[in-house]
């Protein structure tokens, strides 16, 4: 789904996600730039339903812009996912909540590096290391590798060697994904 599209298309989409389920269609995500014609609160019964038919959610959200949107992913729709995410690290109460339903950051470093939502690895390590040690479960990802010359090799290494996480903590960083 992307938030680009109307409500009535990206419905349409998961009802065709539903009716394909049965040859491979495991989930759903909904994606796209930060829009304020886009409301998340339209999207929280079609998510809820989808999750009740055994789909997978993940739900982008909370890597621009501000945590309220997060905050009612999280408390309201509950996704398994969510893409990006790394904003709660300014929020000990979403933490929390993400903690507590563990639902599952999926972090791309590289790729919030190139776009500049994250300006250094400085900053980078402040806000992993926050997320990693209040217990939110973290996935790490490569969010376009052909668009940003990376895989996940390299996304392990540069966080290893920038200090970041130790390899114990990447190996459970992987176990979590």
């Amino acid at each position: 789904l992307d938030r680009e599209f109307p409500l009535k298309l990206n419905t349409i989409i998961y009802e065709k996600a539903k009716k394909y389920q049965h040859r491979g269609i495991i989930g759903i995500d909904i994606a796209g730039p930060q829009s304020d014609k886009f409301r998340m609160e339209a999207y929280a019964d079609l998510f809820r339903d989808a999750k009740k038919n055994g789909f997978g959610v993940t739900i982008h959200t909370g890597e621009e812009g501000s945590l309220k949107e997060m905050a009612f992913v999280a408390n309201a729709i509950e996704p398994h996912r969510i893409g990006h995410g790394f904003l709660a690290y300014k929020d000990p109460k979403l933490m929390a909540t993400l903690k507590e339903k563990r639902i599952a950051l999926e972090l791309c470093p590289t790729s919030n590096l190139n776009v500049g939502v994250i300006k250094n690895k400085k900053k980078m390590k402040k806000i992993y290391r926050t997320l990693f040690d209040a217990g939110v479960t973290l996935t790490i990802n490569t969010d376009g590798p052909e668009m940003h010359g990376t895989n996940l090799w390299k996304e392990f290494a540069m966080l290893k060697n920038e200090g970041i996480f130790t390899e114990k903590e990447v190996q459970k960083i992987i176990r979590n994904a």
